[in-house]
Formats: structure tokens, sequence, C-alpha cells
């Protein structure tokens, strides 16, 4: 159903999944691999949602990595799940986006 799920996605008009890490709540310190809440703004199809993500985060020399998923509706950015043969074959109305993220310290 990948051509489905791209003409659901309205991938012709809007090409770009866009995810905005905005912040974190706590940085664990080095060495340390824990888990932490943190704000993202995923755009799909031209709109816009807020969500609060729980990242597992590991922190170890100058590097931390972000690693996490977060379930989203269709219906949550005005979409209709994928459907084939007439409606006979339909995808559930939700999609798992997974998130890693690698910041490096700059300098």
């Amino acid at each position: 159903m990948t051509k489905q799920l791209l003409n659901t996605l309205k991938e012709n008009r809007f090409p770009v999944l866009r995810i905005k890490f905005l912040s974190l709540k706590e940085i664990p310190s080095e060495g340390q691999n824990s888990f932490v809440k943190g704000d993202v703004e995923i755009t799909l199809a031209g709109v816009l949602k807020r969500f609060e993500i729980c990242y597992q985060i590991n922190v170890k020399r100058g590097t931390i990595e972000l690693i996490g998923q977060q379930a989203i509706n269709f219906s949550d950015f005005h979409l209709i799940p994928p459907q084939k043969i007439g409606r006979l074959i339909r995808a559930k109305n939700q999609l798992v986006v997974a998130f890693f993220l690698k910041m490096e310290q700059a300098g």
C-alpha cells in the first residue's frame, strides 16, 4: 500500500514530513543511559501538531543520542487512512513515527 500511503499523506503537495525538536525536560550526566521527556512538533500534510515524547537518551563523550517513537493518528492531521479494493482493505488510523537524533558538541 505504499502508493496509497503516499497519496494519503498528500506527498505531491507536501513532500516533507517535518519534525522539530523543541525542548527536553532534563539532560542526564555523561555515561548515563536513561529516559527523558521532550516536546516535538510534527508537520504532516500541512498540519502541525505538538507531542510530548519519551526518549531513551544516551550521553557519552560529547554526544547525546535521542531515540524514541510516537504513535500518531491520521485523523489528527485531517487524513483518511489508506484503503484498497473499494475500501475492503483498510489501514489502521495509527502511524508510528520513529525518532533518532544524534547531537555532538560544536567546537
